[in-house]
């Protein structure tokens, strides 16, 4: 056998595309592996997805591993598919996905490749759940999915994706990708084909990946395998934030650790590389020694001993003296020493070659190769393809580079490869070299190409942005400009945060003046960005320097104030947002007064009756858009103050409400027109006027959003209406599917804050309309995890109030806990709640309320309903008079145990309440006041009346379907009956209360 011979079967060891080499040593790994993907096999469609992690050093046989499912999963007419993420792109400028989107695509080609059945049913069932303006955001992500994702023509998808330079950015771009993911994953996972889906070198991966990747894990079900390998992280790795994640779902989570192979392994290996059956240990036994095991590192220190003549083969046997290899010191002491020491000996063009790539990444395209290595190593060629393909033949002769599908470019075989490539470039030339190769593809590429390469071409120039020169300073701003738009628009924000950054520092202080428009839009977009991100230093650094700059532009300023408004509500400093939107909204001239805050209501309560009044959807529809865009503006902030006032400082709403439709009625209609119509219904049925009015007011906002066609407003409109002004006109039970339906608007449309609040909204209103018991904890349990994976803090904890309240009324809170405290192992009222939030204070302890006195515990209910009494700023809403009603039993059930005029005197009191809210929610609260009359009849001896309203309370909750209340009216009539020594009536009343008490769910 001559040497090239000898040298390509050595080089063949060393690829990790050999997926038919044995892969020696790891029979344990091998077995926990596959029995965790046959596990998946067995396991319920509706249970999670299984993950699987490997870790170890590289070189540890990681992705070999791995791939000893594939085959097993074709055999299952499965899908393998794996993705990987490049180390030179961690923590810095990356095409934001890539490791998934390689994945995905891999997922496309063998659908592809499959055809028939197989295609057509993932493809109608896609085409089903997408229509094609979803599919443009998939696509725009994971531009792999094209292929079986439908989606509108370009300029269509150009059109959706453009954002309204105007509108600020929020993360609702990456919850409507999230929602869209969710669905997908689903879908793919559904067919019951197993998938095994891995990704490679997690350590490298970006954080909006990592996001992502959370969001798929939750979605998909099995058979679908999720096998992530990765070298071991430090703890405050964001790779880690994922592995805890697992950890605490207690998915079906397999660990596999990969440790260096035992002496009699490495003799086995080194045996199987060199074809020897019986081979001298010594050689072995060295390796074992300097490689600690490393399966690759032997292989790599085999070829380095053949290269410098200290391994031969005589053409029988192999041979080496091992004397000799110890006392020659060739022996590297890491595998990136030794491919560096075999990439030196390779011609320089070759060298070259392999330095542009490991610049460019762990894979490189073919036509971005051909023009860099021209440029970069001089040469008469003419033809670039042809000198690219005669660089890159060597390193594939040579086993370091291979060839990708479909020949369009070529990949490192190992990331050790492109480490020592990349250590070929002296660290004092790196930054001026990736520039040189920025601008190189900046000047060469052509439109289309410089689009498909963008990312590319902005990561080789951030690497170089201190060096360059004055002269490409505005055109450089501009590219990061366009890269940190890109990323943004697919919702990732910390790719989109780095380009802005990069943007900003290619600014000086003179392009305020000669560059004003980049200037501002790479100082909003960072700052706007960076809210999402948390890095509230670089928020407060810009925006300042935001509003100095614009202090002359009446436009640009409002828009930076109302920047600095959601960075100080996101850091809950409340007050602070509305001091700050109320003196900007004053400079402009629409002043909202903060004393005398009465007196300026129904002053302004009657001019916008006077303004509304005949106005129907069509007249209003029939108005022009609103193209002012200081107005535009202004009505932005406005909107925006509605929301962060409804709960801080709600006596402030109806006059940014009253606002709001004056600006929108003077100038157009804008889309800040459906939510405060929805506003102005809600807040006149508090001032009191007939529920008959505020209800038509909601329709109107109804109409308004439907015609509109305005996503971002959905959410918020149904919330408003269903879950404001309805309930006080219908049944509470109809209310609750379109507060569902608001909830899946707001994640398909990106306001999560509105989804959210629709999804507790939905919970809160099952549980007072007396929905079963069993369903609730469903519904309630699925809410919680979406506002967990959304973060929505406040609404999670009083949705988890609502669980909590459910677990104890079942009688599942544990032994020896109390039923009547709202806690236990899901939520607990005395560490949840806090002097701050009023929302969450007046919902729970309302709830708290209800509870106590439904399980017969006054003393608790009544300290309870004293605290509510304390709170203030309190709007006289649905949950108001839920309060009046359970406070007044309370007072009822204490008068007859202590005979204290205090408690009757209450009782009373609460009567009046329900009384007055009859006026506007007749239909809702008819129930709740004939009870009460009934007891404080009874209390008064007016038997006749008691037993009449009892019987009237019976009937409308039993018309409405109000289980626990009709279950309460039974049992409080039953025990006046036996008050009255009505023995017969008094138990049949309550063996009707027990049966309702069961059928609602309570133990």
């Amino acid at each position: 056998m001559d040497d090239a011979k000898i040298r390509y079967k050595l080089r063949r060891q060393l690829s990790l595309q050999n997926g038919r080499d044995r892969l020696i040593g790891r029979t344990a790994e091998e077995s926990i592996l596959i029995n965790a993907y046959y596990g998946s096999l067995t396991m319920h469609g509706n249970t999670s997805a299984s993950v699987v992690l490997i870790s170890g050093e590289s070189g540890m046989g990681k992705t070999k591993l791995a791939e000893l499912l594939r085959n097993h999963v074709m055999d299952d007419d499965g899908f393998f598919i794996r993705g990987k993420f490049d180390q030179l792109t961690y923590g810095s400028a990356n095409l934001p996905y890539t490791g998934i989107a390689s994945a995905f695509g891999g997922y496309c080609s063998i659908l592809e490749e499959r055809g028939g059945n197989d295609w057509e049913k993932i493809a109608n069932k896609l085409k089903d759940e997408f229509d094609a303006d979803q599919g443009n955001l998939l696509v725009e992500a994971i531009p792999s999915l094209k292929k079986i994702v439908e989606v509108s023509n370009d300029q269509a998808i150009v059109a959706s994706l453009t954002r309204n330079e105007e509108a600020p950015i929020t993360e609702g771009r990456a919850h409507q990708l999230c929602f869209l993911l969710k669905k997908f994953i689903r879908v793919i996972s559904s067919t019951g084909d197993p998938i095994v889906f891995l990704i490679d070198d997690m350590q490298w991966a970006d954080v909006s990946s990592l996001d992502l990747l959370r969001t798929l894990i939750n979605s998909a079900e099995n058979p679908f395998v999720f096998v992530f390998t990765y070298r071991p992280v430090e703890k405050d790795h964001p790779f880690h934030r994922l592995i805890d994640f697992l950890n605490e779902r207690a998915l079906n989570l397999t660990n596999i650790r990969l440790q260096g192979l035992r002496q009699d392994v490495v003799y086995e290996l080194v045996a199987h590389i060199l074809d020897e059956h019986r081979l001298n240990r010594s050689l072995s036994d060295f390796l074992c020694r300097v490689a600690n095991g490393n399966a690759l590192f032997v292989r790599q220190q085999l070829i380095s001993l053949f290269d410098n003549g200290l391994l031969n083969f005589d053409g029988n046997e192999w041979t080496w003296d091992i004397e000799k290899i110890e006392e020659t010191g060739t022996l590297l002491e890491d595998i990136v020493g030794v491919v560096l020491d075999k990439i030196k000996r390779l011609p320089s063009l070759t060298q070259h070659t392999l330095m542009i790539c490991s610049c460019i990444g762990s894979k490189v395209d073919l036509d971005i190769l051909s023009l860099l290595v021209r440029t970069v190593y001089p040469t008469d060629s003419d033809d670039d393809a042809a000198l690219a393909r005669k660089a890159i033949s060597e390193c594939i002769i040579e086993g370091l580079l291979v060839e990708t599908e479909g020949d369009k470019g070529v990949a490192f075989i190992h990331d050790s490869v492109q480490s020592a490539a990349y250590s070929l470039l002296p660290g004092d030339k790196r930054a001026a070299f990736h520039l040189k190769l920025g601008q190189l593809l900046q000047t060469n590429l052509s439109a289309d190409s410089f689009q498909k390469h963008l990312f590319k071409v902005t990561s080789q120039l951030a690497r170089g942005y201190e060096l360059i020169p004055e002269d490409d300073r505005i055109a450089t701003a501009k590219i990061f400009l366009r890269a940190g738009d890109d990323s943004q628009l697919v919702a990732a924000f910390p790719e989109a945060h780095f380009f802005y950054a990069r943007g900003i520092a290619m600014l000086c202080n003179q392009d305020w003046m000669y560059n004003y428009r980049l200037s501002f839009d790479l100082y909003m977009k960072a700052s706007e960005v960076a809210i999402i991100t948390k890095a509230y230093k670089d928020v407060d650094k810009w925006i300042e320097l935001v509003l100095l700059r614009t202090s002359s532009s009446p436009e640009d300023n409002i828009r930076a104030i109302h920047l600095k408004a959601r960075t100080l509500a996101v850091r809950e400093d409340f007050e602070g947002a509305v001091k700050l939107a109320l003196k900007a909204l004053s400079a402009v001239g629409v002043k909202i007064p903060t004393r005398n805050l009465a007196m300026h209501t129904m002053v302004g309560l009657a001019r916008t009756r006077y303004l509304m009044k005949g106005k129907t959807s069509a007249k209003l529809l029939q108005r022009p858009d609103i193209v002012n865009k200081e107005v535009n503006a202004v009505l932005r902030l406005l909107g925006y103050l509605a929301t962060i006032t409804a709960t801080g400082r709600p006596k402030l709403l109806p006059l940014i409400t009253f606002r709001i439709l004056y600006l929108n009625l003077k100038y157009g209609i804008s889309p800040t027109m459906a939510p405060a119509i929805a506003w102005y219904g809600f807040i006149i049925s508090l001032l009191g006027f007939p529920p008959s009015e505020s209800t038509k007011f909601g329709d109107l906002a109804l109409s308004i959003q439907e015609s509109l066609e305005c996503d971002e407003t959905r959410a918020q409109v149904l919330f408003l209406c269903y879950g404001s002004i309805f309930p006080c006109t219908k049944n509470l039970s109809e209310c609750i599917p379109s507060l569902y339906d608001g909830h899946k608007a707001g994640l398909h449309g990106g306001d999560l804050t509105h989804a959210m609040v629709c999804a507790y909204f939905h919970g809160y209103l099952a549980f007072h309309s007396g929905q079963q018991l069993s369903q609730q904890i469903i519904s309630l349990e699925n809410f919680s995890r979406a506002m967990s994976e959304y973060n929505s803090t406040t609404l999670l904890r009083a949705n988890q109030g609502y669980q909590q309240a459910v677990v104890n009324f079942i009688g599942l809170s544990g032994q020896g806990r109390n039923r009547a405290m709202l806690k236990g192992d899901v939520f607990n009222i005395e560490s949840a709640c806090n002097r701050d939030n009023a929302f969450l204070n007046e919902h729970m302890a309302t709830l708290q309320l209800v509870l106590a006195c439904m399980l017969g515990q006054y003393e608790l209910s009544w300290i309870t309903s004293e605290e509510l009494q304390r709170l203030d700023a309190r709007l006289e809403s649905f949950i108001f008079y839920i309060e009046a009603f359970f406070r007044g039993l309370t007072a009822c059930s204490l008068y007859q145990s202590s005979k204290n005029q205090f408690f009757l005197k209450s009782g009373k009191t609460c009567l009046r309440t329900l009384k007055n809210g009859m006026k506007r929610s007749p239909a809702t609260l008819s129930m709740y006041l004939s009870l009460l009359e009934a007891e404080i009849a009874t209390l008064e001896s007016k038997y006749k009346t008691a037993e009449k309203c009892f019987s009237m309370a019976i009937e409308q909750s039993a018309s409405a379907r109000v289980l626990h209340i009709a279950a309460l009216a039974h049992d409080r009539f039953g025990r006046y009956y036996l008050l009255r020594e009505n023995n017969d009536s008094g138990y049949e009343q309550l063996r009707k209360a027990c049966d309702l008490y069961l059928e609602w769910g309570e133990i």
